[in-house]
């Protein structure tokens, strides 16, 4: 019998104290991952948010779920088993200093198929709200797709839906095709001579700026007679849409031939699939054992089509443009600055309408889309006023157009602003830029191409922006073909000096034993590393006496712990960051290498001549 207060009867008693049910280990799961949910941050709502933001709300959340589930008495239900797991890789691995905070690294840590699947996110709770806008994000963030349910950045009335907006912005039809911008968007819309709107008959052949068979930027005429009244008007805008296109164009082949012959992509598979291009990254570890230089040059499978190598190489060259573009001397942006530009600000973005998104699978066995990561857009003021979007690496999206209206591309491709500042001439990279060494790399390779193709040109034609005004476009395009050859022997070290000034033997690979990870030396450290790089005959003799195979990386991981051992090569169990490495930081614990100097600077059968010899053929 329930006891009660003196004075009060049985039913208000139960009333002022309802009797709770008690809940089962499943409804248990159940209620502590909606309690999860509901404390991370909210999809696209919360995106515009600090990044620091996220990250302590995420942590929060976490740090409540684990001390609540970890040690709970009885079982858990599977997904519930996942996120613990899940989580607790994340608070033992994630270091947000250098990192995108735990928000992005928690949906792609969850990102599995089945976490995503149509079957798994029905229902109205904040589980399955979340789930959908995550497997929305990873599809391309279409905004013909939007979930109903979504909170999105335009909705100011919270009711879950998009506001109507009174400037048309977002009134622009569904397609299925995204490859290309909207006809709605680059269509002809007025006269450049007369600005009578409606149907236009003709436009400026000369410089219409055009991707496949579409229209991208273009000057329209309502009748043959305005096009010859605004011929002398019109003529100087000509010449200068024709040699920004071309410094453009040319621009964006010298990324890809830098990113083509000196890469660190790997690539086992490749494969498309619901409308999203699956990478899977294939192991260096047998490279890194032997002290491999950490680029080489993008080994295309037979497989493989040219369309989706090309759009895996964009998606790898992409975060470097920061550091590319501002190589000293700022030699690319000079070779359009001449004459065609006021100005350039470079917008950093998260971007929508993806056509084609990629998602990698690491060797790791960890996922990452590249929808979650910043992406790199120039908006470029030419000096006719005109606000023109250079988007370098459009391809990791699956989009056609590198040159587009600024405003084509801010309705129809960006969701939001990260952050955007001038880009300044002769400026260094900025301190907040993480310079990786293929960054590094590529960095003073744009350095030397310029250079060296800039000499070529004047010595040839007197000046090394004079060739974008070649009138005819058969000259023009001897002349870029002629200048892409010789980027190309920068690229792979063969005009003179090119080798000793890259001294790409600074850059090699090693294995970290304790992280498991192949990260990239200095030349401090590499009398150190001599003492246990191997040769690939080494490595095989090595593994096959331990019978252990040579494609497994864990069995190769195991095997490099103990050579590093009997050589008295100690790793850090922690790497540091790569500006304490610049700095002079070191990944060896202190009495590494006890040996004399002479005796450690002997490098071991595994540093022959076969093994510095890094150049790229």
């Amino acid at each position: 019998m329930m006891a009660t207060r003196q004075g009060t009867s049985d039913a208000a008693c139960q009333t002022e104290f309802p009797l709770t049910p008690l809940l089962n280990s499943e409804q248990k799961c159940q209620r502590a991952i909606e309690q999860l949910y509901r404390s991370l941050p909210v999809p696209v709502r919360d995106d515009g948010n600090d990044i620091l933001h996220q990250h302590r709300q995420c942590g929060e959340a976490f740090a409540m779920f684990m001390d609540r589930e970890w040690n709970r008495p009885g079982e858990h239900t599977s997904e519930c088993g996942f996120l613990l797991d899940a989580i607790a890789d994340l608070l033992l691995e994630h270091q947000p200093a250098y990192s995108l905070g735990f928000h992005i690294a928690f949906i792609e840590k969850i990102s599995t198929p089945f976490f995503l699947s149509p079957q798994t996110i029905g229902g109205e709770s904040t589980r399955s709200h979340n789930l959908r806008c995550y497997r929305w994000i990873y599809r391309g963030m279409k905004e013909a797709e939007t979930p109903e349910s979504i909170t999105t950045p335009d909705d100011s009335d919270g009711d879950g839906k998009r506001d109507s907006n009174q400037d048309g912005k977002h009134d622009i039809p569904a397609s299925k095709d995204l490859s290309h911008l909207p006809k709605s968007l680059t269509g002809l819309s007025y006269c450049a001579h007369c600005y009578s709107q409606g149907f236009l008959s003709s436009y400026c052949e000369d410089c219409a700026i055009k991707t496949d068979s579409h229209l991208t930027i273009t000057t329209g005429y309502c009748s043959t007679r305005c096009y010859e009244l605004d011929r002398q008007r019109h003529k100087p805008i000509c010449e200068l849409h024709k040699q920004f296109e071309r410094a453009t164009r040319l621009m964006k082949a010298l990324h890809m031939m830098v990113e083509t012959t000196n890469t660190t992509l790997s690539l086992e598979d490749s494969y498309e699939r619901d409308g999203i291009l699956f990478l899977t990254e294939s192991s260096r570890h047998i490279e890194a054992m032997q002290g491999k230089c950490v680029v080489h040059p993008f080994a295309q499978d037979e497989s493989m089509s040219e369309e989706h190598a090309r759009a895996a190489l964009e998606d790898e060259y992409s975060p470097n443009l920061s550091v590319t573009l501002m190589s000293r001397g700022q030699a690319l942006w000079l070779w359009i600055g001449s004459g065609l530009v006021k100005d350039i600000f470079e917008y950093i973005v998260q971007v929508k309408n993806a056509h084609r998104p990629i998602s990698r699978n690491g060797v790791r066995e960890n996922t990452t889309s590249n929808m979650l990561r910043p992406h790199i857009v120039y908006r470029v003021i030419l000096q006719t006023g005109e606000h023109i979007a250079v988007d370098f690496s459009a391809g990791r999206y699956g989009w056609a157009e590198t040159m587009m209206v600024w405003d084509h591309f801010e309705q129809h491709r960006m969701a939001r602003c990260i952050s955007n500042g001038r880009l300044r001439v002769n400026s260094p990279p900025p301190p907040y830029l993480q310079m990786t060494a293929k960054g590094q790399i590529h960095f003073e390779l744009m350095d030397l191409i310029h250079e060296h193709v800039s000499g070529t040109l004047k010595a040839s034609m007197g000046s090394d922006t004079e060739f974008l005004k070649v009138a005819d476009a058969g000259g023009y395009a001897r002349l870029e073909t002629a200048i892409l050859s010789e980027a190309r022997k920068v690229c792979c070290l063969k005009t003179p000096g090119a080798a000793e000034k890259m001294a790409l033997s600074r850059y090699r690979l090693y294995h970290h034993p304790v992280n498991e990870d192949f990260v990239t030396c200095t030349s401090i450290d590499h009398r150190h590393l001599s003492r246990v790089w191997m040769s690939k005959a080494q490595i095989e003799q090595e593994l096959e006496e331990w019978d252990l195979d040579m494609e497994d990386r864990q069995d190769c991981s195991f095997r490099f712990t103990d050579v590093c051992h009997e050589a008295n090569v100690k790793f850090l169990d922690t790497v540091p960051a790569s500006e304490e490495i610049r700095g002079g930081g070191t990944v060896f614990k202190p009495g590494t290498n006890s040996e004399s100097d002479s005796e450690a600077d002997e490098p071991n059968s595994g540093s022959s001549s076969e093994l510095m010899d890094l150049s790229v053929d």
